[in-house]
């Protein structure tokens, strides 16, 4: 793996398509980096593959999605690198916390190759009912600045919502005084109404660009990233092999050329032991 001292990627041309304000996070960050130029097509609703109140579904996964939106910047702003971001949410196995995720893939329109960067943190996501009047007021006063809020009824939906009086003229414009109790207040999870995700898109970003700069040794096709692992770190007490990572592994999805480098650990911790601590 090596870093393109003078990467293909200096004053290049980058193409997106969002409605929902990425433009602003990515475009400053290739201009800084490369001196790169980002067009940002506006005329595709990306709404259209699926959304977080469910109104419509997600029938791509996050990579599909991404790779999708990468092709559809290719395919409408003509420029010579396509980028496609796209977030998701999902619960831990044992319910101890949300995670974003966030991906951004780059597609090179004369190339063909494609590079995903990444990011995933723990974040915080509230949501409740209309009814659980203990539960509204600890939302509205936990609610962090910018953060856009949805309200979901069977009848009627808001985006985009960004204070409790807001929401309150709403709700009595739609119902007057017979507010249903299952309505749904939760965050609006799109990018322009979410800090977090803003966040953690600029370090996925952060991600694809030191990917994009990693080129294989071989060929010299961008993405050659220790993604891989060789699992199998002696444990420290009693030397039985871990689950630990004892190497990470780059490939190429080019010419398929592998290389290995050990992790700086020596030895696993015996609390991972099955055999310390089965």
């Amino acid at each position: 793996m090596h870093r393109q001292s003078l990467p293909r990627f200096h004053g290049g041309h980058f193409g997106l398509v969002t409605l929902h304000g990425k433009a602003s996070i990515i475009a400053p960050a290739l201009a800084q980096r490369w001196q790169a130029h980002l067009s940002n097509n506006t005329n595709f609703d990306t709404d259209s593959l699926g959304t977080f109140s469910g109104d419509i579904a997600r029938v791509l996964s996050p990579r599909e999605c991404a790779l999708h939106k990468a092709q559809l910047a290719l395919d409408l702003t003509g420029a010579e690198f396509g980028l496609g971001s796209e977030g998701s949410f999902e619960t831990t196995r044992w319910g101890f916390g949300v995670v974003n995720q966030e991906l951004i893939a780059c597609i090179s329109s004369k190339e063909g190759w494609c590079v995903v960067g990444s990011h995933s943190a723990y974040v915080a996501v509230a949501e409740c009912r209309y009814g659980d009047s203990a539960a509204r007021q600890t939302f509205w006063h936990n609610l962090p600045a910018e953060q856009g809020v949805m309200l979901i009824g069977e009848r009627h939906m808001a985006k985009g919502v960004r204070s409790e009086a807001e929401a309150n003229t709403l709700l009595t414009s739609w119902y007057g005084q017979h507010i249903p109790a299952d309505l749904r207040i939760s965050y609006d999870l799109r990018a322009h109404q979410s800090p977090l995700r803003r966040t953690n898109i600029a370090l996925a970003l952060e991600n694809l660009m030191m990917r994009l700069e990693s080129a294989c040794t071989q060929c010299g096709r961008p993405g050659f990233w220790p993604d891989l692992r060789e699992t199998g770190l002696a444990c420290r007490a009693c030397g039985f092999p871990t689950d630990n990572p004892r190497a990470y592994i780059a490939c190429c999805d080019g010419c398929g050329f592998q290389q290995s480098k050990a992790t700086t650990a020596s030895h696993a911790d015996p609390a991972t032991c099955p055999m310390c601590n089965p």
